[in-house]
Protein backbone atom coordinates (compact mmCIF):
# COMPACT_ATOMS: atom_id res chain seq x y z
CA UNK A 1 0.00 0.00 0.00
CA UNK A 2 1.25 3.65 -0.80
CA UNK A 3 1.64 6.32 1.55
CA UNK A 4 2.89 9.41 1.80
CA UNK A 5 5.32 10.98 3.91
CA UNK A 6 7.24 14.39 4.45
CA UNK A 7 10.84 15.18 4.66
CA UNK A 8 12.31 16.99 7.47
CA UNK A 9 9.60 18.12 8.97
CA UNK A 10 10.48 18.31 12.87
CA UNK A 11 7.79 18.26 15.67
CA UNK A 12 7.30 21.96 17.38
CA UNK A 13 9.73 22.27 21.38
CA UNK A 14 7.35 20.37 23.49
CA UNK A 15 7.22 20.80 27.20
CA UNK A 16 5.16 18.29 29.75
CA UNK A 17 3.21 20.86 32.14
CA UNK A 18 3.94 19.66 36.01
CA UNK A 19 0.14 20.63 36.41
CA UNK A 20 -1.45 17.53 35.38
CA UNK A 21 -4.59 17.95 37.42
CA UNK A 22 -5.63 20.76 34.71
CA UNK A 23 -6.65 18.76 32.14
CA UNK A 24 -9.71 16.82 33.07
CA UNK A 25 -10.34 13.82 30.64
CA UNK A 26 -6.65 12.24 29.06
CA UNK A 27 -7.49 11.83 25.28
CA UNK A 28 -7.83 8.20 25.79
CA UNK A 29 -11.28 9.11 27.15
CA UNK A 30 -10.58 7.91 30.79
CA UNK A 31 -10.57 10.48 33.39
CA UNK A 32 -7.62 12.06 34.09
CA UNK A 33 -6.30 10.83 37.67
CA UNK A 34 -2.97 12.78 37.14
CA UNK A 35 -1.52 9.94 34.73
CA UNK A 36 -1.65 11.76 31.80
CA UNK A 37 1.03 14.48 31.07
CA UNK A 38 -0.46 17.33 29.09
CA UNK A 39 2.38 19.09 27.46
CA UNK A 40 2.01 22.79 27.93
CA UNK A 41 -0.08 24.71 25.96
CA UNK A 42 -2.26 21.41 25.15
CA UNK A 43 -5.31 20.29 26.94
CA UNK A 44 -5.28 16.75 24.23
CA UNK A 45 -1.40 16.20 23.10
CA UNK A 46 1.09 14.43 26.02
CA UNK A 47 1.28 11.08 27.54
CA UNK A 48 -1.11 9.11 28.95
CA UNK A 49 1.02 6.52 31.62
CA UNK A 50 -1.70 4.29 32.13
CA UNK A 51 -2.46 3.18 27.81
CA UNK A 52 1.34 3.97 27.28
CA UNK A 53 0.14 6.22 24.44
CA UNK A 54 1.94 9.50 23.36
CA UNK A 55 -0.57 11.69 21.65
CA UNK A 56 1.44 14.68 19.27
CA UNK A 57 0.27 17.45 17.84
CA UNK A 58 -0.66 17.67 14.23
CA UNK A 59 1.68 18.95 11.75
CA UNK A 60 1.04 22.17 9.63
CA UNK A 61 2.56 21.07 6.21
CA UNK A 62 2.20 23.37 3.31
CA UNK A 63 0.84 22.12 0.18
CA UNK A 64 3.97 22.35 -2.02
CA UNK A 65 5.64 21.29 0.73
CA UNK A 66 7.98 18.19 -0.47
CA UNK A 67 6.95 15.10 -0.81
CA UNK A 68 7.72 11.42 -2.03
CA UNK A 69 5.77 8.14 -2.31
CA UNK A 70 7.18 5.33 -0.47
CA UNK A 71 5.83 1.31 -0.19
CA UNK A 72 4.37 0.45 3.10
CA UNK A 73 7.33 -1.02 5.22
CA UNK A 74 7.02 -4.87 5.30
CA UNK A 75 6.62 -6.25 8.87
CA UNK A 76 8.79 -9.54 8.47
CA UNK A 77 12.06 -6.56 8.21
CA UNK A 78 11.14 -5.20 11.60
CA UNK A 79 14.16 -6.17 13.58
CA UNK A 80 12.77 -8.07 16.74
CA UNK A 81 13.65 -7.03 20.06
CA UNK A 82 17.84 -7.59 21.23
CA UNK A 83 17.73 -9.45 24.48
CA UNK A 84 18.96 -8.28 27.17
CA UNK A 85 21.99 -9.11 28.45
CA UNK A 86 23.20 -10.34 32.06
CA UNK A 87 26.64 -9.92 34.03
CA UNK A 88 26.99 -13.73 34.51
CA UNK A 89 27.40 -13.52 38.33
CA UNK A 90 30.77 -15.92 38.28
CA UNK A 91 32.45 -12.67 36.65
CA UNK A 92 30.93 -10.31 39.35
CA UNK A 93 31.89 -13.16 41.98
CA UNK A 94 35.24 -12.81 40.37
CA UNK A 95 35.55 -9.07 40.50
CA UNK A 96 34.72 -9.20 44.02
CA UNK A 97 37.21 -11.39 45.28
CA UNK A 98 39.80 -9.58 43.53
CA UNK A 99 39.06 -6.63 45.17
CA UNK A 100 37.90 -8.62 48.71
CA UNK A 101 41.49 -7.31 50.17
CA UNK A 102 40.93 -3.39 49.06
CA UNK A 103 37.93 -2.52 51.35
CA UNK A 104 40.48 -0.37 53.65
CA UNK A 105 41.14 1.66 50.18
CA UNK A 106 37.26 1.83 49.68
CA UNK A 107 36.15 5.33 50.65
CA UNK A 108 32.84 5.11 50.86
CA UNK A 109 33.25 1.90 53.30
CA UNK A 110 36.15 3.44 55.17
CA UNK A 111 33.46 6.95 56.30
CA UNK A 112 31.06 4.65 57.38
CA UNK A 113 33.35 3.32 59.46
CA UNK A 114 35.65 6.24 60.73
CA UNK A 115 36.01 6.92 63.82
CA UNK A 116 36.66 10.21 63.58
CA UNK A 117 32.52 9.99 63.53
CA UNK A 118 32.65 8.75 66.86
CA UNK A 119 29.11 7.87 68.28
CA UNK A 120 27.88 8.03 64.94
CA UNK A 121 30.56 5.72 63.19
CA UNK A 122 29.13 1.98 62.18
CA UNK A 123 30.99 -1.00 64.05
CA UNK A 124 33.00 -3.48 61.51
CA UNK A 125 29.45 -5.86 62.16
CA UNK A 126 27.64 -3.59 60.95
CA UNK A 127 29.50 -2.85 57.58
CA UNK A 128 29.72 -6.19 57.20
CA UNK A 129 26.48 -6.71 57.10
CA UNK A 130 25.56 -3.98 54.71
CA UNK A 131 28.82 -5.55 52.38
CA UNK A 132 27.04 -8.95 52.38
CA UNK A 133 23.00 -7.66 51.79
CA UNK A 134 24.12 -5.60 49.15
CA UNK A 135 26.85 -6.89 47.54
CA UNK A 136 28.94 -4.23 48.11
CA UNK A 137 32.60 -4.23 45.88
CA UNK A 138 35.65 -3.19 45.04
CA UNK A 139 36.95 -2.73 41.80
CA UNK A 140 41.47 -4.35 41.27
CA UNK A 141 40.72 -2.31 37.95
CA UNK A 142 43.54 0.59 38.80
CA UNK A 143 41.65 3.44 37.33
CA UNK A 144 38.76 2.66 40.04
CA UNK A 145 40.97 2.41 42.82
CA UNK A 146 39.06 3.76 46.09
CA UNK A 147 35.78 3.16 44.47
CA UNK A 148 32.13 1.52 45.61
CA UNK A 149 30.89 -1.10 43.57
CA UNK A 150 26.54 -1.09 43.69
CA UNK A 151 25.52 -3.89 41.85
CA UNK A 152 21.82 -3.30 40.60
CA UNK A 153 20.37 -7.20 41.25
CA UNK A 154 17.25 -7.57 39.64
CA UNK A 155 14.25 -10.08 42.04
CA UNK A 156 15.39 -12.96 39.89
CA UNK A 157 18.95 -12.02 41.17
CA UNK A 158 20.71 -11.32 37.55
CA UNK A 159 22.84 -8.50 37.56
CA UNK A 160 21.55 -6.22 35.48
CA UNK A 161 24.78 -3.51 35.97
CA UNK A 162 27.38 -2.22 38.28
CA UNK A 163 27.96 1.47 39.22
CA UNK A 164 31.13 2.53 40.51
CA UNK A 165 31.51 5.54 42.45
CA UNK A 166 34.06 7.42 44.58
CA UNK A 167 33.02 9.28 47.85
CA UNK A 168 35.38 11.50 50.13
CA UNK A 169 36.23 9.18 53.09
CA UNK A 170 35.81 12.35 55.92
CA UNK A 171 32.55 14.06 54.58
CA UNK A 172 31.01 10.93 52.93
CA UNK A 173 30.10 12.78 49.94
CA UNK A 174 30.05 11.87 46.52
CA UNK A 175 33.54 13.15 44.87
CA UNK A 176 32.04 15.22 42.11
CA UNK A 177 35.65 17.50 41.24
CA UNK A 178 37.35 18.07 39.01
CA UNK A 179 35.41 15.42 37.03
CA UNK A 180 32.30 13.27 38.27
CA UNK A 181 34.01 10.05 39.46
CA UNK A 182 30.92 8.08 38.72
CA UNK A 183 30.21 5.18 35.86
CA UNK A 184 28.48 2.25 35.17
CA UNK A 185 30.73 -0.45 34.43
CA UNK A 186 29.10 -3.47 32.94
CA UNK A 187 29.79 -3.33 29.46
CA UNK A 188 33.34 -2.91 30.36
CA UNK A 189 33.19 -6.03 32.47
CA UNK A 190 31.62 -8.01 30.01
CA UNK A 191 34.21 -7.02 27.56
CA UNK A 192 31.33 -5.73 25.06
CA UNK A 193 30.52 -2.30 24.53
CA UNK A 194 27.23 -3.14 22.58
CA UNK A 195 25.71 -5.21 25.30
CA UNK A 196 21.99 -4.11 25.50
CA UNK A 197 22.35 -3.79 30.05
CA UNK A 198 18.85 -3.26 31.12
CA UNK A 199 18.34 -1.19 35.03
CA UNK A 200 16.21 -2.14 38.43
CA UNK A 201 16.21 -0.89 41.84
CA UNK A 202 19.44 -1.02 43.56
CA UNK A 203 18.91 -3.33 46.18
CA UNK A 204 15.64 -5.41 44.10
CA UNK A 205 17.11 -8.67 44.84
CA UNK A 206 16.18 -7.75 48.77
CA UNK A 207 12.22 -8.11 48.29
CA UNK A 208 12.45 -11.87 47.65
CA UNK A 209 10.55 -13.83 49.85
CA UNK A 210 9.04 -11.45 51.68
CA UNK A 211 6.23 -8.39 51.92
CA UNK A 212 8.24 -5.98 54.54
CA UNK A 213 7.84 -2.43 53.83
CA UNK A 214 9.96 -0.63 51.24
CA UNK A 215 11.40 2.72 51.78
CA UNK A 216 12.63 4.01 48.02
CA UNK A 217 15.55 6.82 47.96
CA UNK A 218 17.49 8.08 45.00
CA UNK A 219 20.91 7.17 46.35
CA UNK A 220 22.13 4.11 46.53
CA UNK A 221 24.58 5.07 49.43
CA UNK A 222 22.00 6.28 50.86
CA UNK A 223 19.79 3.21 50.84
CA UNK A 224 22.72 1.40 52.01
CA UNK A 225 23.12 3.48 55.03
CA UNK A 226 19.79 3.60 55.47
CA UNK A 227 19.27 -0.14 55.82
CA UNK A 228 21.12 -0.25 59.26
CA UNK A 229 18.64 1.81 60.82
CA UNK A 230 15.70 0.46 59.54
CA UNK A 231 15.81 -3.59 59.83
CA UNK A 232 12.65 -4.57 58.97
CA UNK A 233 12.24 -2.53 55.56
CA UNK A 234 13.75 -3.02 52.48
CA UNK A 235 15.39 0.38 51.34
CA UNK A 236 15.97 0.64 47.52
CA UNK A 237 16.98 3.14 45.45
CA UNK A 238 16.46 4.48 41.81
CA UNK A 239 19.95 5.49 41.12
CA UNK A 240 18.63 8.89 39.67
CA UNK A 241 15.31 11.47 39.92
CA UNK A 242 14.35 8.89 36.76
CA UNK A 243 16.93 6.38 37.30
CA UNK A 244 15.91 2.61 36.52
CA UNK A 245 12.71 4.18 34.37
CA UNK A 246 11.01 3.10 37.57
CA UNK A 247 7.41 4.74 37.03
CA UNK A 248 7.58 1.67 34.23
CA UNK A 249 5.08 -0.94 35.19
CA UNK A 250 7.50 -3.21 34.09
CA UNK A 251 9.56 -1.92 36.62
CA UNK A 252 7.46 -1.41 39.11
CA UNK A 253 5.92 -5.42 39.23
CA UNK A 254 8.60 -6.38 42.23
CA UNK A 255 6.89 -3.78 44.48
CA UNK A 256 3.56 -5.22 44.32
CA UNK A 257 2.45 -6.40 47.84
CA UNK A 258 4.40 -4.15 49.78
CA UNK A 259 3.91 -0.86 51.13
CA UNK A 260 5.81 1.84 49.65
CA UNK A 261 7.61 5.10 50.96
CA UNK A 262 9.57 7.42 48.93
CA UNK A 263 12.05 9.49 50.50
CA UNK A 264 13.35 11.75 47.39
CA UNK A 265 15.95 14.17 47.62
CA UNK A 266 14.61 17.53 48.51
CA UNK A 267 15.42 18.87 44.90
CA UNK A 268 13.30 16.00 43.62
CA UNK A 269 10.44 15.98 45.90
CA UNK A 270 7.98 17.89 43.55
CA UNK A 271 8.86 15.70 40.63
CA UNK A 272 8.50 12.48 42.53
CA UNK A 273 5.25 13.68 43.93
CA UNK A 274 3.97 13.08 40.38
CA UNK A 275 5.40 9.43 40.29
CA UNK A 276 3.73 8.40 43.21
CA UNK A 277 0.44 8.78 41.60
CA UNK A 278 1.32 7.37 38.62
CA UNK A 279 2.28 4.25 41.07
CA UNK A 280 -1.20 4.62 42.58
CA UNK A 281 -2.93 3.95 38.98
CA UNK A 282 -0.73 1.06 38.67
CA UNK A 283 -2.31 0.03 42.22
CA UNK A 284 0.43 0.33 44.60
CA UNK A 285 -0.10 1.71 48.50
CA UNK A 286 2.44 4.70 48.21
CA UNK A 287 3.04 7.51 50.00
CA UNK A 288 6.01 10.30 49.80
CA UNK A 289 7.41 10.95 52.94
CA UNK A 290 7.60 14.87 53.98
CA UNK A 291 9.91 14.04 56.77
CA UNK A 292 12.96 14.99 54.90
CA UNK A 293 11.77 18.54 53.63
CA UNK A 294 10.15 19.42 57.03
CA UNK A 295 13.89 18.67 58.59
CA UNK A 296 15.41 20.51 55.95
CA UNK A 297 13.80 23.79 56.30
CA UNK A 298 14.04 23.24 60.49
CA UNK A 299 17.51 23.41 60.09
CA UNK A 300 17.82 25.52 57.49
CA UNK A 301 16.39 28.63 60.21
CA UNK A 302 18.83 27.28 62.70
CA UNK A 303 21.75 27.55 60.80
CA UNK A 304 20.36 30.83 59.56
CA UNK A 305 21.18 29.50 55.85
CA UNK A 306 18.84 29.68 52.88
CA UNK A 307 16.84 26.61 52.01
CA UNK A 308 18.31 26.75 48.57
CA UNK A 309 21.55 25.97 49.53
CA UNK A 310 20.10 22.23 51.09
CA UNK A 311 18.30 21.89 47.78
CA UNK A 312 21.46 22.52 45.77
CA UNK A 313 23.21 20.04 48.30
CA UNK A 314 20.74 17.59 47.88
CA UNK A 315 19.90 17.10 51.32
CA UNK A 316 18.60 13.45 51.58
CA UNK A 317 17.89 11.37 54.61
CA UNK A 318 21.39 9.88 54.88
CA UNK A 319 22.47 13.90 55.66
CA UNK A 320 19.88 13.65 59.23
CA UNK A 321 20.99 9.68 59.79
CA UNK A 322 24.61 10.89 59.80
CA UNK A 323 24.47 12.43 62.71
CA UNK A 324 22.35 9.54 64.88
CA UNK A 325 24.04 6.69 67.15
CA UNK A 326 23.20 3.44 65.16
CA UNK A 327 22.97 2.09 69.10
CA UNK A 328 21.04 5.13 70.44
CA UNK A 329 18.30 4.97 67.91
CA UNK A 330 17.55 1.41 67.93
CA UNK A 331 17.10 1.27 71.57
CA UNK A 332 15.06 4.62 71.66
CA UNK A 333 11.75 5.50 69.52
CA UNK A 334 12.19 5.21 66.13
CA UNK A 335 10.16 8.38 65.35
CA UNK A 336 11.05 9.05 61.65
CA UNK A 337 9.65 5.69 60.95
CA UNK A 338 6.34 5.88 59.10
CA UNK A 339 5.46 2.71 59.57
CA UNK A 340 4.99 2.79 63.34
CA UNK A 341 1.59 2.96 64.49
CA UNK A 342 1.24 1.45 67.71
CA UNK A 343 -0.14 4.95 69.91
CA UNK A 344 0.51 3.60 73.54
CA UNK A 345 4.13 3.40 72.80
CA UNK A 346 4.45 6.52 71.22
CA UNK A 347 2.95 8.01 73.99
CA UNK A 348 4.90 5.94 76.59
CA UNK A 349 7.95 6.81 75.14
CA UNK A 350 7.62 10.49 74.89
CA UNK A 351 6.45 10.60 78.77
CA UNK A 352 9.85 8.83 79.05
CA UNK A 353 11.82 11.36 77.19
CA UNK A 354 9.88 14.10 79.25
CA UNK A 355 11.38 12.37 82.40
CA UNK A 356 14.40 12.31 81.16
CA UNK A 357 14.60 15.93 80.80
CA UNK A 358 11.87 17.25 83.52
CA UNK A 359 11.40 16.37 86.82
CA UNK A 360 9.09 14.08 87.97
CA UNK A 361 7.05 16.78 90.00
CA UNK A 362 5.91 18.82 87.65
CA UNK A 363 1.76 18.15 87.10
CA UNK A 364 0.09 16.26 84.69
CA UNK A 365 -1.33 19.57 82.84
CA UNK A 366 2.47 20.41 82.12
CA UNK A 367 2.89 16.92 80.95
CA UNK A 368 0.50 17.07 78.55
CA UNK A 369 1.79 20.65 77.41
CA UNK A 370 5.08 18.67 76.89
CA UNK A 371 3.47 15.90 74.82
CA UNK A 372 1.64 18.59 72.42
CA UNK A 373 4.93 20.45 71.97
CA UNK A 374 6.30 17.33 71.08
CA UNK A 375 3.21 16.39 68.63
CA UNK A 376 4.40 19.33 66.84
CA UNK A 377 7.80 18.54 66.18
CA UNK A 378 6.69 15.51 64.63
CA UNK A 379 3.82 17.30 63.23
CA UNK A 380 5.15 15.63 59.46
CA UNK A 381 5.72 12.10 61.12
CA UNK A 382 1.79 12.10 62.43
CA UNK A 383 0.56 13.54 59.33
CA UNK A 384 1.68 10.57 57.14
CA UNK A 385 -0.09 7.91 59.68
CA UNK A 386 -3.35 9.65 59.60
CA UNK A 387 -2.97 10.68 63.18
CA UNK A 388 -4.16 14.20 64.56
CA UNK A 389 -3.05 15.83 67.97
CA UNK A 390 -6.39 15.06 70.10
CA UNK A 391 -6.14 11.46 68.86
CA UNK A 392 -3.06 11.35 70.25
CA UNK A 393 -3.63 12.53 73.24
CA UNK A 394 -6.72 11.07 74.22
CA UNK A 395 -5.45 7.61 73.69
Amino acid sequence: MNSTIYEHQELPALKFDPNRKRVKQCPCGEPNTTHFAPYVGYDDKGYCHKCYRKFLPDLNIPDNYNKKQFIGINPKLIAPPKPIDYIPNELYQKQFNNGKHLFKQNNFIMWLKNKNRGEFAFDDATVDKLIDSYLLGNSSISKYSGWILFPYIDFMGRICDIKAMDYDRVTGKRIKEPDSRCKFMGKEILNNWNANLTKCFYGEHLLRGNTKPVYIFESEATATYAAAFFPDCVCLATGGINGCKWTEKSKINVLTGHKVILYPDIDAHEDWEIKAQILRDFGLDVKVSQFIVEIAKSYAIKQRIDYSELVAQKFDLRDILKFKSLTEYHNTAQVIVPEINHLQRLKEQAIQQYNKYFSGKRLLETKKSYLESWFEDMKSFFNELGITKEQFLAY
